[in-house]
């Protein structure tokens, strides 16, 4: 990971509807930024994790919420789904992460008979 470019990228997509995680960061927040520091930021922690291994923790935490599902028991485990809220930041390493693979595994040249 060494382009600026790369996680500008990952920022335009990430999906507007997306909720915060435990940061409180939305992605509001990185798109409105995304022409100013933030970029350059996030890369140097980007090569810190790299060099030093996992995020730190603060920043690799995320939170299980259970969403009802309408109209069910309430009072039945079956009733509700699971979502886990990551930081953006995890989101936008991924993004980059899931680009390079993309290009990686599937050569874009042979997908013609997908």
């Amino acid at each position: 990971l060494n382009r600026i470019e790369e996680v500008t990228k990952a920022i335009q997509l990430l999906a507007s509807n997306k909720v915060p995680g435990d940061d409180g960061f939305s992605v509001h927040f990185y798109k409105t930024l995304i022409d100013t520091v933030i970029p350059d930021k996030l890369l140097k922690v980007y090569h810190k994790t790299k060099e030093r291994g996992p995020f730190p923790k603060p920043l690799n935490f995320s939170i299980i919420a259970l969403l009802p599902k309408p109209n069910n028991n309430l009072l039945e485990c079956s009733s509700y789904r699971p979502i886990q809220l990551l930081n953006m930041n995890n989101k936008i390493f991924g993004k980059i992460l899931a680009g390079r693979l993309d290009v990686t595994i599937i050569n874009r040249q042979r997908t013609n008979w997908l």
